[in-house]
């Protein structure tokens, strides 16, 4: 029941009282009214008070009856009090008002609502007044209160009757809802209500009614149309004709943050979830409660697997101490959260480098509740800075000088290698263009090149000239690389370089090792071989001739077998520093090998001049030769091949021109030979005779026959002597003077020679196992088999592999001035007295020799 209503009751209460006043049993009837009611005079005297009255005012009709009341009130209240009943009495009208009285009972001012009302005689003249009052001081102060409350709170109040018509309203709602209070009062709730419709309303009523109250959220249309959500309470009075009291709080901010606060955790959600980063968060244990995708996925254990894990479970053991320190740092509060970089183990034991960031949530106590972990996944960016680091160190450590310069080819890094090749340190030479390296030797096309191919190709490699600190020009080889944006934009260019000065010194002795002979530096075989064969195309390109001249130095074989190989060498030299002199610088002097050289004379226009050139040779090389103490003589034998008649290529100009040699050497040496139609004939004959040797000596087309050697005194069998013959296919029994001359020039007479040997061995074991009494088999053994370093070998090999002892076999040697050596009979017989060899001769030993060297052919066979 509000204010209002209880003001209204007391009202009737009081007029019901009055209308009773004149009745009969007045006093008895005023004494049951529990209202407070008196009676004055026309002078203002009580002359009236029922019980109520004096219970409110503390006094007894007996102590103020008759009196004005001055005795128990204050003057200035007898007053106030006259004034009105003065007013009633002369207006006649009824007057209510309201108060401060003091009251004798609670000796305290207290609030009276008053109604007076003027009593009439039988005449029609005011003679008295009555008056009812109520004290009203505690419902007041409550209406205050309450207004106050209304007034002061922030949420909108309201009183609506059954039909949701507005009877009351505060100003918190006017101001929440845009509506003035009139305005509102004219108003019900359905014109406000935006969620519900007017029947809707109307139900929610009854429910209210049978419920007695609800609590609910609604939406309300302000009076510029906008829409406020609003949490409603209401309660219902049951009072006459019912009322519901309603409490109405604007919830729009709130739903608002609500709202916002759900998108905030499902924008968190969505980030906690999606991102890249590993997050979790765990217990005060550390034992995971909550993770993400990530962190599950970098790890690879089921969610539930993983939760309830504690950390150290999947933490690499080599990292754990440190991180249990950090950890008791965060828990004892020396710090708030630590950074770490460590490896995690994932499910499949692979092993996972993380930046990893962990924070402590703490209560109100400080006490850690939970630890909240941060992991990024740096397996790769670990593996890359390795990779780098190895990458550094390559860049510094390398033994090639390595250039980086920026786009616009100013150098921005170097390496230790550079200084150490070049002389400049890094801050010598960081922001300036290499350029400030070059000699000026290299030509600009070589440059040119250079930006050519690293424009399309984003490479180059080669060799350039440059200069040191210290002004030393030097070469180099570099390789350059281009580096490129995602745009295809230069960024940088990369140049790692070697010094080649040792390895150019290098090619160029290989080159000439290659190209020159290395004991005379004349041009090589195969040297000459390409310069003649370039000589040749000018030539028929100039129509011109060219002389090719093989040169063969007589008895230099006596002379490297007898003083020995380096006197030999300092002989072959001189040779070609004589062969220089004689010849142009455009003609070309190559050695093929042992005292074998070639001289190649390029635009002869007449035979004439080859003969001078040819006749110049022969005088100086046929002059002494002064070497070590020694005074040597030799002289050339000389072939000679002319381009075109004597051959259209290098290779048959070189085999004539050999054939010319030989037919020279056969003419009695030191002097010189055109080639011969002839000559090739004699050559062809010659190659022939050589390919049916050589072919003899495979298909075993050899024959021994055994001449007696009978003592001339005696007449008694002494020995056998071993000759061999050729059965040819073809021409039938061969004398050993058609092939034995050859075979030692050749060099085929030694696997003859071995063959001999031990077949001649073979009949003597047979003869002995016959019983064929044979004293020993002698058997002829040739100059250059006794030149042979394995000659003793073959004999002891041949007389142990068929039994024979040393006294059953001799050999006939050729006379001493067919040696090439004089010391190779006493070599040999040196090497024979070891074995106990019978050394038996033909020849008796002169004590000089005129000539070092005989010819190889044996005397017989």
């Amino acid at each position: 029941m509000t204010a209002s209503d209880r003001g209204n009751k007391d009202d009737s209460l009081l007029q019901a009282g009055l209308g009773d006043v004149l009745a009969p049993d007045a006093k008895q009837i005023l004494d049951a009214i529990p209202l407070a009611l008196f009676v004055k005079d026309k002078a203002s005297r009580i002359v009236l008070m029922n019980r109520a009255c004096e219970e409110m005012w503390g006094v007894s009709f007996a102590d103020i009856g008759g009196t004005d009341a001055s005795s128990v009130f204050p003057p200035e209240q007898i007053e106030s009090f006259l004034v009105k009943d003065q007013a009633v009495l002369a207006g006649g009208q009824m007057v209510e008002f309201e108060e401060n009285v003091w009251s004798p009972r609670l000796a305290q001012n207290r609030i009276f609502r008053t109604i007076k009302k003027p009593g009439y005689d039988s005449a029609g003249h005011p003679h008295h007044l009555i008056g009812i009052t109520l004290d009203i001081t505690d419902r007041v102060h409550s209406e205050a209160e309450y207004r106050t409350i209304l007034k002061t709170t922030l949420d909108g109040f309201w009183v609506n009757d059954l039909h949701g018509r507005f009877l009351d309203v505060n100003d918190a709602y006017c101001r929440m809802i845009g509506y003035e209070r009139d305005e509102l009062l004219a108003m019900t709730i359905s014109d406000l209500e935006a969620s519900e419709k007017p029947d809707d309303t109307r139900a929610h009523i009854e429910k209210i009614l049978v419920a007695g109250c609800d609590r609910f959220e609604s939406r309300h249309r302000r009076k510029d149309g906008a829409i406020i959500e609003v949490e409603v309470t209401v309660n219902h009075l049951p009072v006459a004709d019912g009322r519901l009291i309603v409490f109405v709080r604007d919830v729009t901010t709130r739903k608002e943050a609500e709202a916002t606060l759900i998108a905030s955790e499902a924008r968190f959600r969505s980030i906690f979830e999606n991102a890249c980063t590993g997050i979790a968060f765990a217990d005060g244990d550390g034992k995971a409660i909550s993770f993400n995708h990530a962190f599950r996925h970098m790890l690879g254990y089921p969610e539930d697997q993983l939760r309830g894990m504690n950390f150290a479970e999947f933490t690499h053991p080599d990292d754990l101490p440190r991180e249990l320190l950090l950890l008791e740092e965060v828990v004892q509060g020396r710090r708030d959260h630590y950074t770490v970089e460590k490896r995690l183990i994932a499910a499949n034991g692979e092993v996972k480098w993380i930046d990893g960031f962990v924070s402590a949530v703490r209560d109100p106590a400080g006490q850690v509740m939970n630890f909240i972990g941060i992991a990024t996944d740096i397996t790769a960016r670990h593996q890359a800075e390795t990779t780098l680091n190895l990458y550094a160190n390559v860049f510094q450590h390398s033994g090639e000088g390595i250039v980086i310069t920026d786009s616009d080819n100013n150098i921005v890094a170097v390496n230790r290698s550079f200084t150490r090749l070049t002389g400049y340190e890094e801050e010598d030479v960081l922001g300036k263009n290499p350029r400030i390296l070059a000699s000026g030797k290299t030509p600009r096309e070589t440059y040119q090149a250079m930006w050519d191919s690293l424009a399309a190709q984003d490479f180059w490699q080669g060799e350039v000239w440059e200069r040191r600190k210290d002004g030393h020009n030097y070469p180099k080889w570099i390789a350059i690389t281009a580096l490129r944006d995602q745009f295809g934009a230069v960024t940088n260019y990369i140049a790692s370089f070697t010094d080649i000065t040792e390895r150019k010194a290098v090619d160029e002795r290989i080159s000439r090792l290659a190209h020159h002979d290395a004991l005379t530096g004349l041009y090589n075989r195969a040297s000459l071989q390409s310069r003649l064969d370039q000589t040749l195309l000018a030539a028929q390109r100039g129509r011109t001739q060219v002389a090719v001249m093989f040169i063969d130095m007589d008895h230099f074989k006596t002379i490297n077998d007898t003083l020995g190989h380096h006197i030999g060498d300092f002989m072959l030299i001189e040779v070609a520093r004589r062969l220089l002199t004689i010849v142009r610088e455009s003609d070309i002097v190559a050695r093929l090998g042992g005292d074998e050289f070639v001289v190649v004379l390029a635009g002869i226009e007449a035979e004439f001049a080859v003969v001078t050139v040819a006749e110049k040779v022969i005088r100086a090389l046929g002059e002494p030769y002064f070497i070590d103490g020694h005074e040597l003589h030799s002289s050339p034998s000389i072939g000679i091949g002319l381009y075109p008649d004597d051959g259209a290529d290098g290779q048959v100009l070189m085999r004539n021109a050999d054939t010319a040699m030989y037919h020279a050497k056969a003419q009695g040496r030191n002097n010189f030979r055109f080639f011969t139609a002839e000559m090739n004939a004699a050559a062809t004959l010659r190659m022939k005779l050589e390919h049916d040797l050589r072919r003899a000596l495979a298909e075993n087309q050899r024959l021994l026959f055994y001449q007696p050697q009978v003592d001339a005194a005696t007449g008694r069998l002494c020995g056998v002597e071993a000759l061999v013959r050729w059965q040819h296919p073809e021409e039938g029994l061969v004398s050993p003077d058609a092939f034995i001359p050859f075979a030692e020039e050749s060099g085929l007479i030694l696997p003859l020679g071995e063959w001999v040997l031990d077949d001649a061995c073979r009949q003597m074991a047979e003869w002995k196992a016959g019983g064929v009494a044979v004293p020993h088999v002698a058997v002829n053994i040739s100059a250059r088999q006794l030149r042979s370093h394995n000659l003793l070998e073959q004999v002891g090999t041949a007389l142990t592999r068929h039994g024979l002892s040393p006294g059953e076999f001799s050999w006939k040697s050729p006379s001493r001035r067919r040696w090439r050596s004089p010391n190779t009979p006493s070599r040999c017989c040196a090497r024979c007295a070891i074995w106990a060899w019978c050394w038996r001769s033909t020849i008796s030993a002169p004590a000089t020799l005129r000539s070092p060297t005989s010819s190889a052919c044996p005397s017989r066979y």
